[in-house]
């Protein structure tokens, strides 16, 4: 009677592994704007995601997924220099929900959705971690300018003369007015 029990879970094992969804394929790419995690699948998966503090992480939770080779290397593709992301763990959270937690450099906020597939790709799961303070290009390039040796010679001083003043009327005064028109020799009725 063991035997026959062994045997039974045996084949279902197998079957059960066949028919779960997969994650084909895990992208990353890192930016100042935002950072995209897009996982490929076989067929669209629920998922939960969840932000915890102190320290920052953000948690993914897939419910039928199961762990590939594909989503294992997801890992190793979290460079350093990612503005948001410090580091990846995955693992089983409860039988069927597979866990990817996200160790963050700093608090971001999330935005997660499912692609339908188009041309070689697949369903997608993407996530994406936006800083809570948009990244403004322009401040970023001054600093770039203000770091950088030398460059602090090239950026112009600004001009007195250029600085705007501040008037107490919002029109010009007559007698102004009039010292304007006269001194205008192309004027035809002065």
């Amino acid at each position: 009677m063991t035997l026959a029990v062994c045997l039974s879970g045996g084949l279902v094992a197998p079957a059960q592994a066949q028919t779960a969804n997969q994650i084909t394929a895990a992208r990353v790419w890192p930016s100042q704007d935002y950072t995209r995690v897009a996982l490929e699948i076989q067929e669209p998966a629920k998922y939960e995601v969840l932000s915890l503090k102190d320290p920052e992480r953000l948690v993914l939770d897939l419910e039928g997924i199961e762990i590939t080779a594909a989503l294992t290397e997801l890992a190793d593709k979290i460079q350093p220099n990612d503005p948001y992301v410090k580091a990846l763990r995955i693992g089983r959270y409860k039988p069927g929900v597979v866990r990817l937690v996200f160790d963050l450099k700093t608090e971001v906020k999330p935005q997660a959705f499912i692609l339908p597939p188009i041309g070689d790709y697949g369903h997608r799961l993407v996530l994406d971690f936006y800083p809570l303070v948009p990244h403004d290009p322009l401040l970023a390039f001054l600093d770039k300018l203000q770091t950088e040796p030398g460059t602090a010679a090239r950026i112009p001083a600004p001009a007195a003369a250029a600085a705007p003043t501040r008037r107490t009327s919002r029109s010009p005064s007559r007698a102004s007015s009039r010292r304007a028109l006269t001194r205008n020799p192309t004027c035809a009725r002065c």
